[in-house]
């Protein structure tokens, strides 16, 4: 009798307990029929945006999933409703509205990348060409229908989505065949570097030190400084001057080495096409456009990474855009804006643009010349980006070349000075000789001189008369 009793003493306390719960949910729900509170009905709880930084969990009405009735902590200390934000949070409240904001925000720019980088996949599969009617032979015969890929598009028309100036969403890219046998076949038979004006003639490469503080290069870089001031004191530091013209000079080379196995053999866009072509559908080779049957290359300034850098795909990290807008606080590259928000001159333009900085290759070699805009300078930069170098980065606009690590390249690290009269003489050119010593070179065992004035030929030195100014 006692335990029939406890038992029916049980049954009472959960009825009792159950109709509190009720109770505390029918005054907690609004007055849509069919929703309820959060606390009251934790197993119905539905998470809109998951949990913000692991920390909130957001409540909706069952009835209508658009309708946020309240954000809570995880472990239930905080909770905000609707009421709370009329009559004032606290600071517990703020930063778990803070938190959960921020995460809404962090799911958005992912969904935005996410879906460019879906957008930028489809390039590389295609319906056939309107033109093909759909009762056509081709149309009745799937087996001998061929997969076209439409020639690149427009710069301004790439995608629906806005232009992103960094990252791998502005290229256009088409599979080699479908195959990556052939991909991989290309991507380890060619390669570009840039040509670099580091080393003399003869091979020896310009040096610097405490006691001679700087040396001209040439055209790129246009000198080698020996810093005697933080943060980069007593590190040799190429550096380009913003009085002179940049000449960048890319060359195409095979990764075979030649007989003898001292330097890769040169080759031409001409055999890379040749080989392109071979691996792919004739049918496809003929409906190539301008960026298909050509080698274009497109360069850009970009910040060099702070640390060793990754594989060269890393040249599409957003960490390496310099972005010119001072109005993109959380971007801003520059103090003082550069002139409309372009960093070089003449002014740059997104890929596929057919603007300056893209360039057809020519028996193996491209070449661009240019300067910096105003203000586009070490000095200059913003306190987020400071002390940070420089570099250049080039890319193949060809699509079936452009995913490739072997198609791009990046040169090496600089500072931008505004000129070099403070920290150069004319003839301020040295390298370590077989003793050891830093010496001067002979001016007619330099490669190339940087431009005199701006536009004018990166000329070779031929006597001592001119050994560079700026």
């Amino acid at each position: 009798m006692s335990s029939d009793a406890e038992h029916a003493d049980d049954q009472t306390e959960d009825q009792t307990e159950a109709a509190a719960q009720a109770a505390q949910a029918a005054q907690a729900a609004p007055a849509t029929q069919g929703a309820q509170a959060a606390q009251a009905a934790a197993p119905a709880r539905q998470a809109q945006g998951g949990r913000a930084q692991g920390t909130v969990v957001a409540d909706i009405r069952l009835d209508d999933s658009d309708v946020v009735q309240a954000i809570t902590s995880t472990d239930g200390k905080v909770r905000i409703t609707r009421k709370d934000l009329q009559t004032g949070l606290t600071a517990d409240q703020a930063q778990l509205l803070w938190d959960w904001a921020m995460h809404q925000h962090s799911r958005c720019e992912s969904a935005k990348l996410t879906m460019k980088r879906f957008l930028n996949d489809l390039e590389t599969v295609v319906a056939p060409p309107p033109h093909v009617p759909a009762n056509s032979s081709r149309a009745a015969k799937p087996k001998d229908d061929f997969l076209y890929l439409e020639p690149i598009r427009d710069a301004m028309n790439l995608n629906e989505a806005p232009y992103v100036p960094h990252g791998t969403a502005r290229w256009q890219r088409k599979l080699i065949a479908a195959n990556s046998v052939h991909e991989n076949r290309i991507a380890q038979t060619y390669r570009i570097r840039f040509v670099e004006d580091t080393h003399t003639r003869d091979g020896s490469p310009y040096s610097v030190n405490a006691v001679t503080k700087g040396s001209y290069c040439g055209a790129f870089p246009h000198a080698l400084l020996f810093p005697s001031v933080k943060p980069r004191k007593g590190i040799p530091t190429y550096t380009c001057s913003a009085g002179l013209d940049v000449v960048l000079t890319i060359q195409l080379e095979s990764t075979n080495p030649i007989t003898d196995g001292q330097s890769p053999t040169i080759v031409t866009e001409k055999t890379v096409l040749a080989d392109l072509k071979s691996v792919l559908d004739p049918r496809e080779v003929a409906a190539f456009g301008k960026y298909e049957n050509t080698l274009i290359f497109y360069v850009e300034l970009q910040f060099a990474p702070e640390e060793d850098d990754l594989p060269t795909h890393s040249i599409d990290d957003p960490d390496r855009w310099v972005c010119a807008d001072t109005s993109e606080h959380d971007h801003r590259a520059f103090s003082a804006e550069p002139p409309d928000k372009k960093l070089l001159l003449p002014y740059e333009s997104r890929p596929y643009a057919g603007g300056y900085y893209e360039c057809a290759m020519k028996n193996g070699l491209c070449e661009f010349q240019f300067a910096f805009n105003q203000h586009v300078a070490s000095k200059n930069l913003h306190y987020t980006k400071k002390d940070r170098l420089f570099r250049f980065a080039v890319w193949c606009l060809n699509p079936y070349l452009n995913g490739l690590d072997s198609f791009a390249c990046f040169s090496s690290p600089f500072q931008i000075k505004a000129t070099l009269h403070n920290d150069l003489g004319r003839l301020d050119r040295y390298y370590v000789n077989h003793k050891g010593e830093h010496v001067r070179v002979d001016p007619s065992a330099v490669t190339r001189l940087a431009p005199a004035r701006s536009g004018s030929v990166a000329k070779r030195a031929a006597g001592t008369k001119r050994a560079l100014g700026d």
